[in-house]
């Protein structure tokens, strides 16, 4: 019985550890989006058709991510990390989620397609881009509620409401796929 116990406090933390991991990588990548999209329209059109192919690449796979997370956050274990979640498997294996499953799920497709077609670039792109902001305007940032507030509204203001609409979509149809696999 302590050996069940020692493994279901190492899972815990795990899952925890990995929970905190994908939400901090979420969120430092959307930073990034967020800074990123008013450039679009400063820039040359061909540049500017790029960025908004990388941002909404990128939308549409962190709000998978951000699903997938939802979904797996009451369990012990950790959620998939869309990134590394393919290559942990062999090719003749059958994956263990169903959502992520292209024989068992079009969005699963959708989700590989992006993927391939630069999600494996763009995604650490973008975050290693927030994660150099960030670090760059910590001295000069003052903490406070006001800063919690402030991205959360700008990413609002960016993203327009029929996009949003279709992100909150994505994230419900996620979720639905994942507790319908349970």
């Amino acid at each position: 019985m302590k050996i069940l116990h020692e493994a279901t406090k190492r899972q815990l933390a795990v899952g925890i550890i990995a929970h905190i991991f994908v939400f901090i990588f979420v969120l430092v990548t959307l930073y990034a989006i967020v800074e990123v999209y008013p450039l679009i329209f400063q820039i040359d059109i061909l540049y500017a058709i790029i960025f908004a192919y990388a941002i909404i690449n990128s939308l549409f796979l962190l709000s998978v991510q951000l699903g997938l997370q939802i979904s797996h956050f009451g369990k012990i274990r950790r959620p998939p990390f869309l990134l590394s979640y393919y290559f942990m498997f062999d090719e003749d294996k059958e994956l263990d989620r169903e959502a992520l499953d292209p024989t068992k799920s079009s969005l699963a497709v959708l989700i590989l397609i992006f993927l391939l077609a630069g999600g494996y670039v763009i995604l650490p792109s973008f975050f290693i881009y927030g994660t150099i902001l960030i670090i760059s305007k910590i001295p000069r940032v003052k903490f406070g509620l006001d800063i919690f507030l402030d991205y959360p509204l700008r990413f609002l203001r960016v993203i327009p409401p029929l996009f949003l609409t279709l992100i909150i979509f994505i994230i419900v149809s996620v979720i639905l796929i994942e507790l319908k696999h349970r």
